[in-house]
């Protein structure tokens, strides 16, 4: 066995591969270390981050205040909003499809979203991308990987009343 590395020297790619393994036991053995804190250093640990998000949040919108968000009101009492969809577009077995579906005029869009017929992932179905087409349309790409199954979805856009202008 001597007579085989006699002469050979370390590669530098060996020293790089050596020093990387040093370092990532490390950072295993000190990410332990941390999550071995007490009550007590957690409870300082969470004082200090919430100080400095305080900090940060009043550095980046100075005068911003939740003091009364427990007396805000509740979503169902906002009013003008409406629910469109689209709905039972089909989606059979393998293929990816699009649908999207539009605000009505003097509305915006503001979220929106989708559900598959087979009602879970598992199934072989699931939404690939959902998102605003624009300021008044919400697409989704739904994806049906399953076996033999045909299945459907439906798109969904929440609009609210446009705001009036000037």
């Amino acid at each position: 066995m001597r007579s085989i590395l006699k002469g050979r020297r370390i590669s530098p790619a060996m020293i790089v591969a050596c020093v990387a393994l040093s370092l990532a036991l490390a950072g295993t053995s000190i990410a332990a270390t941390v999550s071995a804190l007490t009550g007590g250093e957690k409870r300082q640990v969470k004082k200090i981050a919430k100080k400095q998000a305080n900090k940060r949040i009043a550095a980046l919108a100075p005068g911003l205040s939740v003091g009364f968000a427990s007396t805000a009101g509740v979503a169902n009492s906002v009013a003008n909003i409406s629910i469109r969809s689209v709905v039972d577009v089909p989606n059979p077995s393998p293929s990816q499809d699009y649908a999207e579906v539009d605000c009505p005029a003097g509305t915006v869009l503001t979220g929106g979203g989708a559900f598959g017929s087979s009602g879970t992932a598992f199934d072989g179905q699931h939404i690939n991308s959902s998102w605003p087409v624009d300021a008044n349309t919400w697409g989704v790409y739904m994806n049906n990987e399953a076996a033999s199954d045909a299945n459907t979805f439906n798109v969904y856009a929440i609009c609210t009343a446009a705001a009036a202008t000037g």
